[in-house]
């Protein structure tokens, strides 16, 4: 059962909001955060707006962010990103975009994407 995300915001941006989430593997949401204000750095931690029990299966873990100056503490470096689709798209963007740190219901296409590495993001019970 995921009841609770966290994620470490390296550089702050007053106003700007984040959400967390965890989507099945047709792209559809299960689990998400409410908006998370980015207005100081350090671990953020929420609760999600529901708890939802996840079988073994493929997911897509998700972030939205909306402004262009925060910055998440990410995975080690691009290259992680390039392995990740090279054979199938396993990250990218998603063609349906969050709003005020919303996820979206579904993720539409997503497009593989190389550009920068993961966000870490934990999901707790």
């Amino acid at each position: 059962v995921v009841a609770r995300a966290s994620f470490n915001v390296l550089t702050l941006s007053v106003g700007a909001k984040a959400g967390a989430g965890i989507y099945d593997k047709d792209g559809n949401l299960l689990v998400r955060t409410g908006a998370i204000d980015l207005t100081t750095t350090g671990v953020k931690t929420a609760a999600t707006t529901s708890t939802v029990p996840l079988e073994p299966g493929v997911y897509w873990v998700a972030n939205t962010i909306d402004d262009t100056t925060a910055v998440l503490r990410a995975g080690p470096s691009t290259a992680s990103a390039a392995i990740m689709n090279s054979t199938n798209v396993h990250q990218g963007n998603a063609a349906n975009s969050g709003s005020a740190g919303i996820l979206p219901a579904t993720l539409g296409v997503i497009s593989s994407s190389s550009g920068f590495p993961p966000a870490m993001i934990y999901f707790e019970p």
